[in-house]
């Protein structure tokens, strides 16, 4: 029996979030979200919280609570256009322009993180959360943009799951793009 591993990004594709069925759309029917920074594409889970309930002076729990939770990535984004800016933050791009006022609605996708051998992972209701990182601007600096993918509830399905390795389209695969 072969040992089967998943490693590197090939990219991360996004499109409609369909809260109702838990599916992530077929890959003709995403888009790749834009220029994922090298090494900055991480798996994060958080810890669980422990509520231990005891007896006054027992060391061992009588009921022992978890709150579980769920994987999310964070990765950074370079080179964004105005179309992946507004894929990201919400907000409106015309041509080579975008912009926001802080009071955009909630950016919410489906979301595929495609690898280059293995297993690929989706999110069919996630939202997506961004902010600048970018301290310094020079010529040893470039421009960033933190984004943070966490899964929602759906009605069906399952809110985190990993997906058949499927072969990306010309039209999902070209450069970067806005959903």
């Amino acid at each position: 029996m072969s040992a089967k591993y998943t490693y590197g990004l090939k990219g991360i594709y996004v499109g409609t979030a369909d809260p109702s069925t838990g599916a992530v759309p077929a890959m003709a029917n995403l888009t790749k979200l834009g220029e994922v920074y090298q090494e900055t594409c991480n798996f994060n889970q958080d810890d669980p919280e422990i509520t231990e309930h005891r007896e006054e002076g027992v060391a061992a729990p009588k009921v022992v609570q978890q709150s579980k939770t769920l994987p999310y990535i964070t990765l950074s984004l370079m080179d964004p256009s105005a179309a992946v800016l507004a894929s990201v933050f919400g907000g409106t791009p015309s041509g080579d322009n975008w912009g926001i006022n802080g009071d955009e609605a909630d950016v919410v996708k489906s979301v595929r993180l495609v690898t280059k051998v293995g297993l690929d992972f989706g999110f069919p209701n996630a939202l997506l959360t961004a902010k600048m990182n970018t301290t310094t601007i020079g010529d040893k600096t470039i421009v960033l943009v933190d984004v943070t993918i966490r899964p929602q509830a759906v009605a069906s399905g399952k809110a985190f799951q990993t997906l058949a390795k499927a072969a990306a389209s010309s039209s999902s695969s070209g450069s970067q793009q806005g959903a």
